[in-house]
């Protein structure tokens, strides 16, 4: 899908699997209200390393991405990507997919220039002798693998994802519950993250103070929003030297100690 003037920049999760991920997304794409996030290469490496973990801890009953790096004129490779257990082999090897890529063709679309099949065990041999070759320029093909629909034979369970026009790859949109990442602000408020300024408060995402201890005896615990005095002098000097607003009880505690 073409990008259009609606793009912004921002971060992505997935509740608490996956994320926080810097991406580009038109918020008006949206599948059953989920987003369709766009990711730079970096990024695509840090969600592989994401989805890798959570599979591993149950038994690869879900999806994973995968980056396989190259030259583009490198000699053809094969590649063994091993997943969810296998009941009916005789070995007890789990699944597994071969994927053969043709770098030299990489650059003209990485969908084409890959073939991925269920591997048998003549793909494990090739792959024992393939390597890498070449000082070409840097290619690399990432894949989605979905292990739940691995045994079917599907031709969708296991796909190289393209790369955008401009330079992202479009990983799970209208397919994953992709959702914004949100900021806290001491406020208790929460933004989505490409909102720089608090929407009840007005203090800047990137200028907030960090936390630090304090003897005053205010509740470092966040609260609701409503409950803390956010324009008040007493408040904003407590926000710049402990990164937390002052209540509006503690205010009136406060206030009440110093009459005393």
């Amino acid at each position: 899908m073409p990008h259009t003037h609606t793009m912004i920049r921002t971060r992505v999760c997935i509740d608490d699997f996956l994320g926080p991920l810097d991406c580009e997304l038109d918020p008006r794409n949206l599948w059953n209200g989920f987003l369709s996030p766009h990711f730079t290469l970096d990024a695509v490496r840090e969600l592989s390393a994401q989805t890798l973990r959570w599979a591993a801890e149950d038994d690869y009953q879900s999806d994973t991405i995968h980056v396989i790096d190259g030259r583009e004129d490198s000699r053809d490779t094969v590649h063994i990507i091993e997943g969810s257990p296998n009941p009916d082999s005789e070995r007890g090897e789990p699944w597994a997919v071969a994927v053969r890529i043709r770098w030299s063709n990489v650059a003209r679309g990485a969908v084409e220039a890959t073939s991925i099949r269920v591997a048998t065990p003549a793909d494990r041999k090739r792959a024992r002798r393939s390597k890498a070759t070449g000082r070409g320029a840097q290619r690399a093909v990432v894949l989605h693998i979905r292990w739940m629909y691995i045994h079917e034979g599907s031709d969708t369970a296991a796909t190289a994802e393209p790369l955008g026009k401009d330079g992202l790859y479009s990983i799970g949109g209208w397919e994953w519950a992709w959702s914004y990442s949100v900021w806290w602000c001491p406020c208790a408020n929460y933004n989505n993250w490409h909102m720089a300024e608090c929407k009840n408060c007005g203090l800047a995402r990137d200028s907030r103070p960090e936390e630090q201890p304090c003897d005053c005896g205010c509740d470092p615990a966040l609260g609701e929003p409503g409950q803390y005095d956010t324009a008040g002098p007493a408040s904003l000097a407590h926000l710049a030297a402990t990164g937390r607003y002052l209540r509006w009880t503690e205010l009136i505690r406060l206030a009440a100690t110093s009459a005393t």
